[in-house]
């Protein structure tokens, strides 16, 4: 098996002598961006947003990909499916760190870190005393996949009664209590914190919209891990200026990186991270170790289906 393994993926020696001693000839190409040659030689490709500058018809032997990313919105599902490519997310990879930052964001609004950094760099003993409680608040998580489950796990920690959101309700590891994704709306305006972590696709678009920011409470913070597209953007920033809910925790954008003369910028209810709430220092090693199965499940025939 001809392997390529991008420059996203910084794979050491220890794994490609591994891969190796698996009989998988490796090649290198080190930026995405840049075209590459003989692509009809390879048989798998460790890649993230490849096909974004590489047209993938082009790689006509290809039989297997894993991607770095969780999310599958850069590549073009439907091709895949029909050429029979056998295709991996990153599966549980980055759902540690991002349910660590969920939880940091929504903290530093309850406890209002922004005003104490204020305050020390002023050099100022300045008390806040409306400080909120992540103890007894309510919970609706849009997603009930490996970081959802992540994120209900150490929310349900602090005492949050957590709900979670999937395509029909059906009970999921880690979440009481589960609705559809046809019902979610009607949980909202109980609901102290929203988190979206569903993937972007045609039905989950602007899934997020003017209903239902209008039916927040005031003391709701939302919370975007997705991606910027699940979300009404222009309606997110009208709550935020008529204060009409809490605040918000927000990782993705509809654009990316975030313009400089951006509202978003301005607003002292906002967190905001740069597409960042991912890193972690585990994340290599469990991303190898779901490669690794995947590429040995592949060569022994032992999964036929799609990982979607």
């Amino acid at each position: 098996m001809k392997l390529l393994v991008t420059g996203v993926f910084q794979i050491s020696d220890f794994e490609i002598d591994i891969l190796k001693n698996m009989g998988i000839e490796i090649f290198f190409h080190k930026y995405e961006k840049d075209i590459v040659e003989k692509p009809h030689i390879y048989d798998g490709i460790v890649c993230n947003g490849l096909f974004l500058w590489n047209d993938i018809k082009k790689f006509s032997n290809l039989k297997f990909i894993q991607l770095t990313s969780a999310g599958m919105d850069r590549i073009d599902i439907e091709y895949i499916k029909s050429h029979n490519i056998k295709i991996y997310n990153a599966d549980y990879t980055y759902s540690v760190p991002m349910a660590e930052m969920i939880i940091l964001g929504i903290l530093q609004i309850y406890k209002k870190s922004f005003n104490f950094f204020k305050s020390a760099e002023k050099h100022l003993w300045e008390k806040q005393r409306n400080l909120m409680e992540l103890y007894g608040k309510k919970a609706l998580i849009i997603g009930t996949g490996n970081v959802g489950r992540e994120t209900s796990k150490r929310l349900t920690a602090f005492g949050v009664d957590v709900i979670g959101v999937n395509t029909t309700g059906h009970p999921a590891k880690g979440f009481e209590k589960c609705v559809s994704i046809n019902d979610f709306k009607n949980f909202i305006p109980q609901s102290d914190i929203i988190i979206t972590l569903i993937p972007l696709k045609s039905d989950t678009k602007g899934i997020i919209d003017k209903k239902c920011f209008d039916i927040m409470n005031n003391n709701t913070v939302f919370v975007n891990m997705a991606r910027g597209g699940i979300i009404d953007e222009y309606e997110l920033k009208c709550v935020l200026k008529e204060r009409k809910i809490l605040g918000a925790v927000l990782d993705v954008f509809y654009d990316e990186p975030l313009s400089i003369d951006s509202e978003f910028w301005d607003f002292d209810n906002v967190i905001i991270t740069p597409h960042n709430s991912f890193v972690g220092e585990g994340n290599h090693r469990r991303l190898f170790d779901i490669f690794l199965k995947n590429i040995k499940d592949f060569l022994n025939k032992k999964n036929p289906d799609y990982n979607l």
